[in-house]
């Protein structure tokens, strides 16, 4: 018997099936070629269900056991029905979960249950050149430069690491302004458990709420729903045990909250937040290396920043890998024609907006 008559593939079509196949799922994401924690069950399953729209889950076995998947949702644009992967919209990487003994076929038979559910084009933001849905699906995606995911080698240590990254002078200062803190009565709290957790996303919400108390929020914590749904995700995370909350507290008062998570070696950057009051302190960076040497403590060898945030990722970090937007699999021709015209545009908007992010100020244009 051939390894692909060795491989059976069968779909689930909503949560409470998802949920029967939880474990074997998460054992799946810890062992797969590209484990990211966005894709354990229960973080997926509190993005699917806030989402609101359908759930199809591709399983891929090999003698019983689960060698891959992937968990996709839909959503109408106009006359349009686009698939995508579930789950939250911005994390980064998104790729197949294909384990990493799985036949060399596993993917393409992924790709082809992808291909069966009713949609008119994919489209997934987070993919990598040398990821598994890249390589199975072939010319039948479009692939459009988004961003990029920023990396950082941890294997020298903590103190090592941080003076390649910051400076010799900037983790001095780093470990004056946090002596200063605790002389002042602050203390550094880390949580794992969901009780824990709890509290720290209350933490994390508190001091998100005064960071952008003037406005110009429009992020998913700027709604009950979306505040609601990111808990929900991050105790999902703690209950698989891999969530990682440090809060930077003085009694009841917040300073700052660093949130990740942690799954086979690495350190996901998840969110941060700060009490502006105290931002002369830098509190962010504070909580985020007591991320750092906990994770390193516990064997993490690499931290994964995601992409986006500005231009502190790129001086922290030591690599950085392209993110591409992924666009096709159509199974109709207007779907294809939609698929075409949504690739245009995307790479169209990237072109402007990096045209005026390198274009100078007014005040610059004037000195």
């Amino acid at each position: 018997m051939t390894s692909v008559q060795r491989l059976q593939r069968d779909e689930l079509s909503d949560l409470g099936t998802f949920a029967t196949i939880a474990a074997e799922w998460d054992e799946l994401v810890r062992h797969a070629l590209t484990p990211t924690p966005y894709a354990l069950h229960d973080y997926l399953a509190a993005w699917a269900a806030a989402d609101g729209g359908g759930l199809a889950v591709v399983c891929v076995r090999e003698g019983g056991r689960l060698v891959g998947g992937a968990a996709i949702t839909t959503r109408r644009i106009g006359p349009f029905r686009i698939a995508t992967f579930a789950g939250a919209p911005r994390v980064t990487p998104k790729d197949l979960l294909i384990h990493r003994d799985a036949p060399s076929e596993t993917a393409a038979l992924v790709v082809a249950g992808i291909r069966k559910q009713r949609f008119d084009w994919f489209s997934a933001y987070g993919l990598q050149l040398d990821g598994a849905l890249v390589g199975a699906a072939g010319g039948d995606l479009r692939l459009v430069r988004r961003g990029t995911r920023h990396l950082l080698d941890l294997s020298a240590g903590f103190d090592a690491t941080c003076r390649t990254a910051m400076g010799s002078k900037n983790v001095a200062e780093s470990r004056r302004k946090l002596r200063r803190l605790e002389d002042d009565g602050a203390e550094l709290v880390r949580c794992c458990d969901p009780v824990e957790v709890a509290a720290g996303m209350d933490a994390l919400f508190a001091a998100h709420a005064l960071r952008w108390q003037n406005g110009g929020d429009h992020s998913v914590l700027s709604t009950a729903h979306g505040r609601e749904t990111v808990r929900d995700a991050m105790l999902g995370a703690a209950r698989a045990g891999t969530a990682r909350v440090h809060v930077l507290r003085k009694g009841e008062q917040t300073i700052a909250v660093s949130t990740n998570l942690l799954i086979g070696g690495t350190l996901f950057g998840y969110r941060n937040a700060f009490d502006p009051a105290y931002a002369r302190s830098s509190p962010g960076m504070l909580v985020t290396l007591a991320a750092l040497r906990d994770a390193i403590d516990e064997g993490a060898r690499s931290l994964d920043l995601g992409d986006g945030g500005g231009d502190w990722k790129v001086r922290f970090s030591d690599e950085g890998t392209g993110l591409y937007e992924g666009i096709g699999l159509s199974t109709r021709p207007h779907g294809a024609v939609g698929a075409s015209l949504h690739c245009v545009v995307r790479k169209t908007v990237d072109r402007r907006r990096h045209r005026a992010a390198k274009r100078p100020s007014l005040g610059a244009r004037t000195r």
